[in-house]
């Protein structure tokens, strides 16, 4: 018989050096995050014990927990022992409290009870189904894609521990029998069945149910969910089909996606404010920043495509533009919001914009004038509580207008500037300086030549006063030059004019982080896997994808109580 189901808080707790653990396969289809590795070992908690198999010394469950611990250079780490064979253990996984870790995905409880039909194939549908958190229809699905590769057993043994004999039907390969009988298998179906409660199932479940809340029908409700559990479970390129195949076994849930996806006029804009307010209440928001995704297209027909020279690849790129409004807090960057740069022809063209179904009101031309109509969104929030706005200016052709309009928007702001930007020196002077000639002859503040922003090393700062204009309020210019140069100093233009050198510099440093935010959306949540052409479809696809990369990083954080004035608002 298998292992029963363990309560893990009631196994006791031991000490264990590090270096004596060895890392199992993971039942994370994904693998580890790096990022939520650097979270867990920049908290200053002590981490919950970890579940290790006694006989292998291999790590069961808490895999982040045990890198970050080392990350962070602790010897030893706090661990609970389990006994059994070798694959039961992985079962034991997939059926322990989430509390400490984050939920499984569907794939991935799949992934598990395939290794345990694998090791003990007399087990019946029901009894691993039980032993999983699983329907018996869906471990039935799964046993019989195995087919000859599973060690067939004439009899079963149930979970009223009865042996009773196997038919023909269930030791030849019929999957195409299954969806002939149930063509219609859905994710959601098979969510709202007896013994498919799983933890994961219905932190998904719940989370779709809050973001989602203002779709109007029931059928885009669950769409929604199968999309994002696409996006969550399937590895590599996120395509309509692959996730389909992943969510369901009907064969039609491909087009119905791609109906939801292109076609379903539902409102983005309820859910990312609901997705806002949502990571508000897991991750305090210590500023707003922006980031500029490059998506390349094939071809020029999907909308918003143009060509456009990257300063990352040096190259010049047929692809879409999309600006992105990033939550950032507590080493984490969440994007919340979108616009799409609808240059030349996708402005002036009523055809085409007919044709990709474009709204007739005003919609930014450049980056640059996506990020202000970002801004202007952020400062219709009415509440008292409102982070500094975080940009880099070094990467927008036309940044200067864009720091202009930052000045005279009294919203605090922290943002990156190119050397050559022209300022006033505080004294009064009516003729602007290059940026950088007033940070050299600045000194160094006194006791305050070494700041340390986090994650980017010890910090060498300079420090003045400047106006942006002859008569402007007055800024401070702050410079920061590694101690050992690894990258070119940051020169950075801010109102917050009593913050210090330091907080300043790691506030500039949340566009690095939105820029890792994109890159682990485009590896790991289907950023640029965007199958459509419309205007709607793009902005429903950005959404979904933004969700998804919020449930990764929060799906297992607790709310915490906050001020209804630090919750925010999205246009």
């Amino acid at each position: 018989m298998p292992v029963e189901k363990i309560n893990q808080d009631a196994l006791p707790v031991e000490r264990v050096p590090i270096a004596k653990l060895l890392l199992s396969d993971s039942l994370r289809l994904l693998g580890v995050s790096a990022e939520r590795i650097w979270v867990l070992s920049q908290s200053d908690v002590d981490l919950p014990p970890i579940l290790v198999h006694r006989s292998t010394m291999r790590v069961i469950d808490g895999t982040h927990r045990l890198c970050a611990a080392a990350l962070r250079g602790d010897d030893d780490i706090d661990v609970r022992f389990l006994d059994g064979s070798t694959p039961d253990v992985f079962g034991v996984a997939a059926q322990m409290d989430p509390k400490h870790a984050l939920p499984l995905i569907r794939a991935e409880l799949n992934a598990a009870a395939t290794r345990v039909i694998h090791s003990n194939p007399h087990w019946s549908d029901a009894l691993i189904a039980a032993f999983e958190g699983l329907s018996p229809k869906t471990v039935g699905v799964i046993r019989r894609r195995l087919g000859d590769d599973l060690a067939q057993s004439s009899v079963r043994i149930g979970r009223d521990d009865q042996v009773r004999p196997v038919g023909t039907a269930y030791v030849r390969p019929c999957a195409q029998e299954f969806t002939r009988a149930d063509p219609e298998v859905t994710l959601s179906r098979v969510a709202e069945e007896p013994g498919a409660g799983t933890a994961d199932m219905r932190a998904v479940a719940s989370f779709v149910d809050r973001i989602f809340a203002d779709l109007p029908r029931a059928d885009q409700r669950n769409r929604a969910r199968e999309y994002m559990t696409g996006l969550l479970a399937t590895p590599g390129k996120k395509s309509l089909r692959r996730m389909a195949e992943v969510v369901s076994a009907s064969p039609r849930t491909s087009h119905a996606l791609q109906q939801f996806l292109n076609d379903s006029p539902w409102d983005w804009r309820p859910v990312r404010r609901a997705l806002a307010h949502w990571v508000a209440e897991r991750s305090s928001v210590s500023s707003w920043t922006i980031a500029v995704a490059e998506l390349p297209k094939r071809g020029n027909h999907s909308v918003g495509v143009h060509q456009h020279y990257s300063e990352e690849t040096r190259r010049t790129l047929n692809c879409q533009l999309g600006v992105g409004l990033f939550s950032d807090g507590e080493g984490l960057s969440v994007p919340v919001d979108w616009r799409l740069v609808l240059p030349g022809r996708w402005r002036t063209d009523p055809g085409l914009r007919e044709s990709v179904r474009i709204p007739d009101e005003f919609e930014p031309q450049s980056a640059e004038g996506c990020v202000l109509d970002l801004l202007r969104s952020r400062l219709e929030d009415n509440g008292q509580h409102r982070p500094p706005f975080v940009v880099d200016l070094t990467r927008l052709p036309q940044g200067g207008e864009l720091l202009d309009h930052l000045a005279a928007s009294y919203q605090g702001f922290v943002a990156r500037v190119p050397y050559g930007t022209p300022v006033y020196p505080a004294g009064g002077s009516e003729r602007p300086v290059p940026a950088s000639r007033l940070v050299r002859r600045a000194s160094l503040p006194g006791g305050a030549d070494r700041a340390i922003p986090r994650g980017h090393g010890p910090h060498r700062v300079r420090t003045c006063s400047v106006r942006l204009t002859p008569d402007g309020p007055p800024h401070r210019l702050v410079l920061g030059q590694q101690v050992r140069p690894q990258e070119a100093p940051h020169a950075v233009v801010t109102n917050l004019v009593h913050g210090k050198p330091a907080e300043i510099l790691r506030l500039a440093g949340a566009t690095a982080r939105a820029r890792a935010a994109l890159r682990s959306m485009q590896r790991d949540s289907g950023l640029r896997d965007f199958e459509g052409r419309s205007y709607p479809g793009w902005h429903h696809h950005m959404t979904l994808v933004s969700a998804a990369h919020a449930f990764q990083l929060l799906g297992d954080a607790v709310p915490a109580a906050r001020r209804t004035s630090e919750l925010v608002h999205v246009a």
